[in-house]
């Protein structure tokens, strides 16, 4: 993907403690000590599974079952956005698709360089193309995730979502809270039912303002990020010359919200990773930031062991052996419906 390369130098890069340690508890901060493997692995499929037009083959592998679904053309040319709401037996889960073609991706980045960032509702400003493309998928799905919530009192909310689709569930995680929940109001929040966000590779989304105001409307808030993955780090923070890390107090630059999980080799079940809750905060420089310009392509697309698009088409399939037919753009329908009950 040579065109990403040259995009990311257009957009510019970023400059960079956390605890080395095995899956397990661990004193970290009140965040961070709740960060699952196993819930990241699910969500992990169902990032995945946002992918496939049937994403029924990988929640089947779930227990779950298929609310909603949406692919809507979401740009000014018209790319679409695919999203879902799923019901598992403790979960109810919104997952978004990932960026699926080069033109897309050059649409994401020139309005990101060209364009100023807008206001979002629950705080800060964002970037141009996530708010609108979040606002076209979120228009439909906002009233499923409400009435499951509705029907299902029991069950926390999960928002996930690979590359773009990390972005749109951000902002959705987001704006849920912020709908249903006053900022600031704990005793409310935790009454509601705090959401979650699971991200794989995700890019920064909005500024300082924005993260600040992100975490603490979803303070249970986790991005994975794979080795030298180099989405997570557009578009490009501000650098400071004398930390070489991000700068928090420049804030019309993009900035992390929610806690990096690090894994800075590979992603097998025994890896080892980093959570990572050192300086600056949510930008924590021991960690992915601290490869600087050595990023790579291949970990945004690998995440456990597998290659995202290809194992959510697939039927989230252990070993999946399939042939993998190209959508052809506008045949995918416009919003599709299953009921489900659990």
């Amino acid at each position: 993907m040579r065109i990403l390369g040259t995009l990311f130098s257009l957009s510019l890069l970023v400059g960079v403690h956390a605890e080395l340690g095995y899956p397990g508890p661990a004193p970290y901060f009140n965040w961070t000590r709740n960060f699952s493997l196993p819930l990241a692995r699910f969500a992990f499929d169902h990032a995945a599974a946002a992918y496939s037009a049937t994403p029924e083959d990988c929640l089947r592998k779930h227990g779950a079952v298929l609310l909603r679904r949406v692919a809507l053309p979401c740009d000014r040319i018209w790319d679409e956005c695919w999203a879902f709401v799923s019901l598992a037996e403790e979960w109810i889960v919104v997952a978004f698709r990932g960026t699926t073609d080069h033109l897309q991706l050059t649409v994401e980045v020139l309005e990101d360089i060209f364009l100023p960032k807008t206001p979002f509702a629950p705080g800060g400003a964002v970037v141009h193309y996530f708010k609108n493309a979040f606002e076209v998928v979120w228009a439909e799905l906002n009233g499923t995730v409400a009435d499951a919530k509705k029907e299902h009192p029991d069950r926390g909310i999960l928002f996930t979502g690979h590359s773009l689709g990390g972005a749109l569930a951000s902002l959705a995680s987001s704006s849920f809270a912020f709908e249903h929940a006053a900022p600031g109001d704990e005793l409310q929040l935790v009454t509601f039912g705090q959401p979650r966000l699971v991200t794989f590779g995700q890019p920064r989304v909005g500024n300082m303002d924005f993260a600040a105001a992100h975490d603490a409307l979803v303070p249970n808030s986790w991005r994975l990020v794979h080795a030298k993955d180099l989405v997570p780090h557009v578009p490009n923070c501000f650098v400071s010359i004398l930390s070489r890390g991000c700068a928090s107090y420049f804030n019309h630059a993009t900035y992390h919200h929610g806690t990096e999980i690090w894994f800075p080799e590979d992603m097998r079940p025994q890896a080892l990773f980093k959570i990572c809750t050192g300086s600056p905060v949510n930008e924590d420089k021991s960690c992915s930031d601290s490869y600087y310009f050595k990023m790579n392509i291949t970990e945004h697309t690998h995440y456990f062991e597998r290659h995202v698009s290809h194992y959510g088409r697939c039927g989230c399939k252990e070993k999946a052996s399939c042939v993998l037919n190209k959508t052809p753009k506008g045949r995918s329908p416009s919003t599709s419906t299953s009921k489900g009950r659990l």
